[in-house]
């Protein structure tokens, strides 16, 4: 009976260990992670050759190929040639600055690119010194920047490549208006509002605070008006109680400033309210000409 039991446990053991091998026969392969850096990916694309002599001459080839988690929007041959960028001819600080806001610290995919939101290139403005933003959509499901669609998303071994067709190019602060879809009516007003729009186009430094969708709409519905029918002196103050002239300040910046019209601003809540009772939903927008926040009511007065 007791060899019986033994040979019993036995068989067990071994009808065990027979299925736990079966099942790890069954697991699928391991996918092999990437094997070049960002350089490398850049280099080995068709396509993207004056490319890499830019990145060459402007002395970038180490931060794409170091051990830093970083992302790259390389432009291709034809966007460089249709921006206008020789590469003989210009100097490799010219370069540099240029490819720069081609540039992001951080591994981006399109898993934790913020969808209508913002990131900051390595490329610094002339007039405050800070990372110029980049605005990130993807409403086809395309990664989508400043507008233009990413064509290839590739893995390196620091961080990821999305290869474009076309260049970037820093955004003035109507730039950045134009091109996110959450201030489509700030935006009209600012097109039908005379000299305003030459105003967020100058090279100029300024500070600006948009009204988001959310309380335009507010705003016009309490109208009972289209933007376009409302008083040319309304819309004026309305976007004018919205704007420092000479100065491009960060939220942390902003203690009892005054606007274009002489109204006093003040962001407490580490920057997240504007004269007690706005919500400031996006701020220290950086643009090629000064500030963008985003803000969730209209000022009048």
């Amino acid at each position: 009976m007791k060899l019986f039991k033994r040979i019993t446990t036995l068989m067990l053991v071994a009808m065990a260990i027979t299925f736990i091998s079966s099942c790890g026969d069954d697991d699928p392969p391991s996918v092999p992670g990437p094997d070049k850096n960002i350089y490398e990916l850049v280099k080995a694309k068709a396509g993207y050759d004056i490319t890499v002599q830019a990145i060459d001459k402007a002395g970038l080839k180490a931060i794409l190929s170091s051990t830093n988690s970083i992302t790259f929007f390389p432009p291709s041959n034809d966007a460089l040639l249709a921006a206008g960028i020789d590469v003989g001819g210009m100097t490799a600080d010219e370069l540099k600055s240029w490819l720069e806001y081609h540039i992001v610290e951080g591994s981006y995919t399109k898993d934790n690119l913020p969808n209508g939101g913002y990131i900051k290139s390595k490329f610094l403005d002339t007039l405050n010194g800070r990372p110029v933003a980049i605005f990130v959509e993807y409403p086809a499901g395309i990664i989508e920047l400043n507008g233009y669609q990413t064509i290839q998303t590739k893995e390196a071994t620091n961080g990821y490549v999305h290869f474009m067709v076309d260049a970037l190019t820093p955004l003035s602060i109507f730039g950045h208006i134009a091109i996110n879809p959450d201030l489509a009516i700030y935006k009209t007003a600012v097109q039908i509002t005379g000299t305003h729009r030459a105003l967020l186009e100058a090279e100029e430094n300024k500070t600006v605070f948009a009204t988001n969708q959310k309380g335009m709409e507010a705003f016009l519905n309490a109208q009972s008006k289209p933007i376009t029918s409302i008083e040319p002196s309304v819309r004026r103050a309305m976007l004018e109680n919205t704007t420092i002239d000479g100065e491009g300040l960060f939220a942390i910046e902003l203690s009892a400033v005054q606007t274009t019209m002489g109204l006093d601003l003040d962001i407490t809540n580490s920057g997240k309210t504007l004269n007690g009772d706005i919500s400031v939903t996006t701020k220290d927008i950086q643009c090629s000409n000064g500030v963008l926040h985003i803000i969730n009511d209209v000022i009048i007065n």
